[in-house]
């Protein structure tokens, strides 16, 4: 139904106010108490498998024509991977040290080129979008460059824990 066509009478009105609705009412529910439940579902539900709309079930099938490196990428797997590198790497770029922008976590030896280490942790490194563009243009200096740098990182970790033990 269009809306401000309709003209509603006063004591309409009044009796949607008593009951709790006004102008940019969102329910019963505060809004912070729908984000609340709304991220726990979520949570909840996350990497656990849906068989009423995978597969055949799906409206979107198409017969199965998904490429490999697509189902790869946006498996659990991977999420995970992505997931873990970026609490590893404090949310920050490792190159420029940016934090509260767009990141990308990035492989330092090629997906493509070394199947075995896909989802290593020591293989990723967290960079800002303008690193991570400048990263595929140079791509053979910035692989030695980010394996120095997690070596580095390694190496301070490992002193850290000495430390602590």
């Amino acid at each position: 139904m269009p809306r401000g066509i309709y003209k509603r009478s006063q004591e309409y009105l009044a009796k949607l106010k008593t009951l709790g609705f006004q102008k940019g009412h969102h329910g019963f529910r505060s809004k912070e108490s729908y984000l609340k439940g709304a991220r726990k579902s979520s949570e909840a539900q996350r990497g656990k498998p849906r068989p009423f709309q995978s597969g055949a079930k799906n409206f979107l099938w198409k017969g199965g024509i998904t490429p490999i490196n697509v189902k790869i990428r946006q498996s659990l797997e991977c999420k995970n991977w992505r997931r873990s590198i970026f609490e590893r790497d404090n949310y920050s770029c490792q190159v420029c040290q940016r934090t509260y922008c767009i990141l990308n976590a990035h492989h330092i030896k090629p997906f493509s080129k070394c199947p075995e280490l896909r989802f290593d942790i020591d293989n990723g490194v967290t960079l800002c979008v303008p690193c991570h563009n400048e990263s595929k243009r140079k791509e053979a200096w910035y692989e030695e460059q980010l394996d120095k740098l997690a070596t580095l990182n390694w190496i301070q970790d490992e002193m850290l824990f000495r430390l602590a033990v």
